[in-house]
């Protein structure tokens, strides 16, 4: 659940960087649950992306509308309606409609039922060879067989952005959700940042750091903030230290130095399934990369299952 304390958070991180959210959700349910209007929305897997409607530092915001599987839509809300009528017998299962796939939950099935519920989307995507099924925990969706995924639409918006190959932006991406792996390898192919997951559990991961639960991304997010406001943040101050819109600027004054708030990145070493750990807001694999006035690109949340939302920076 997305708290008032959290939300504020994510707007104080969307006001001094370029945020999005990229979701499995419907985009108007994201975008309804979240209520901020500086962040980019990027909803069913991506997509269904749309821009912020506060442009950052005071700058109008850009057009950035795209829906790649959009000519889906038809056959997509059709299977809805076959899906929602072949599982109304099957006690404790769900299916909802995320525009641009379905998700066919079965959480609250009894261990008797929940492989019929499966089955029944296996068949619906057997004849249907434009579409695929992926599993996520406790739930099946179906999607257009197209080649996008949280990975693609992160790329994507770094390029909307102009920040594709920019070596002086670092991309995170925080998530739980075995789909949010896509997005972990796009950013460990081209070098553009880092993945974040938020595990208690050992796992295979191409993430190059690891939290525990939300308590502790809202603590790196809350870093991440107070480094944001220094001097350092490129989006609001130019080389030499001065604003580039100073109404728009926060204050410097009574803050700690920048020695004292800056965040510390690591070069991980390459380790697949063994993500380092991210402690008061400071990361310690092996070697040391400070970005110095590098410009950080950070997301801002993923909903991943149905507990609700699960804090993601990308």
């Amino acid at each position: 659940v997305l708290d008032r304390q959290m939300r504020e958070v994510v707007r104080r991180v969307a006001a001094l960087f370029p945020t999005a959210i990229i979701s499995g959700r419907g985009r108007d349910k994201v975008e309804a649950f979240v209520q901020l209007k500086e962040l980019c929305y990027a909803g069913s897997h991506g997509m269904d992306i749309a821009g912020p409607q506060i442009g950052l530092n005071g700058a109008v915001a850009a057009d950035m509308a795209f829906q790649p599987a959009a000519h889906f839509k038809p056959l997509i809300d059709r299977v809805y309606t076959e899906l929602r009528t072949r599982l109304a017998g099957i006690p404790g299962s769900t299916v909802e409609h995320n525009n641009f796939c379905v998700s066919a939950h079965y959480r609250n099935c009894c261990s008797e039922r929940w492989h019929e519920v499966v089955a029944v989307v296996e068949e619906i995507v057997a004849v249907n060879p434009e579409l695929l099924m992926t599993r996520g925990r406790k739930v099946v969706e179906i999607r257009p067989k197209v080649a996008w995924h949280k990975g693609t639409a992160l790329d994507h918006l770094l390029g909307v952005l102009g920040l594709r190959g920019a070596a002086d932006v670092v991309a995170l991406y925080i998530g739980d959700d075995h789909t949010d792996e896509d997005a972990f390898k796009v950013l460990n192919d081209t070098k553009q940042g880092f993945g974040v997951l938020v595990s208690t559990k050992i796992r295979d991961t191409a993430a190059a750091y690891t939290v525990r639960d939300p308590s502790e991304v809202q603590a790196f997010l809350q870093a991440l903030i107070a480094w944001g406001e220094t001097e350092h943040n490129g989006w609001l101050f130019n080389s030499a230290g001065q604003a580039i819109n100073p109404h728009a600027a926060p204050s410097t004054h009574g803050t700690s130095s920048p020695q004292q708030s800056s965040l510390h990145w690591s070069q991980p070493q390459p380790h697949w399934g063994r993500p380092q750990p991210l402690t008061n807001g400071h990361a310690h694999p092996a070697g040391r990369v400070e970005p110095g006035h590098a410009r950080a690109a950070t997301g801002a949340w993923h909903a991943t299952s149905g507990r609700g939302v699960a804090p993601v920076v990308c």
